[in-house]
């Protein structure tokens, strides 16, 4: 029988080659390890242990704050004039063939919905302006509106008049 030392320094293990080409290795004798961190004392595994949970903990910040600042930052609202329309119309609605899916509303009766450079505040009071007026306006009343169309990008002016919904 021919012995190879293995590749660690302390020779601590040996691989056997028998005459017929086979290797034998002797077994690895977990209990008997001191470089296992399960047979080391409780203080040096807390500390590996603790030391582990502290790199993710830091790890986790050292990203968060570093797409805060270096990278794209916190995800800002854009906030356009007027008002999307998201839905198509409903079929019995006075809009019906005049508003579409994606469709801007500009401006009610020639009272635009926003200014140039709309605040989050802003575009909600404009919103809610918007819906009052319809919902003040009385029925055989008109409103102007100022469109602008999704697929042409063109603005037109259109007069709607709302009807109470049954």
């Amino acid at each position: 029988k021919e012995e190879i030392s293995s590749i660690n320094n302390n020779n601590e293990r040996d691989v056997i080659i028998e005459e017929d080409g086979s290797v034998s290795v002797p077994p690895i004798e977990y209990y008997n390890d001191p470089n296992l961190l399960q047979n080391r004392h409780w203080a040096q595994r807390a500390v590996v242990l603790a030391g582990g949970v502290v790199f993710n903990i830091l790890l986790a910040f050292i990203l968060y704050f570093g797409e805060l600042t270096v990278g794209s930052g916190m995800p800002r609202y854009m906030f356009d004039q007027g008002a999307m329309v998201n839905s198509m119309p409903r079929v019995d609605g006075p809009s019906v063939g005049l508003l579409n899916r994606g469709d801007v509303i500009l401006s009610v009766n020639d009272m635009s919905l926003s200014t140039k450079t709309p605040s989050a505040l802003e575009s909600s009071e404009a919103i809610s302006k918007f819906i009052t007026t319809i919902r003040e306006t009385t029925p055989g009343d008109e409103l102007h509106l100022s469109i602008m169309n999704y697929e042409t990008k063109q603005i037109s002016q259109i007069d709607i008049a709302p009807r109470p919904i049954n």
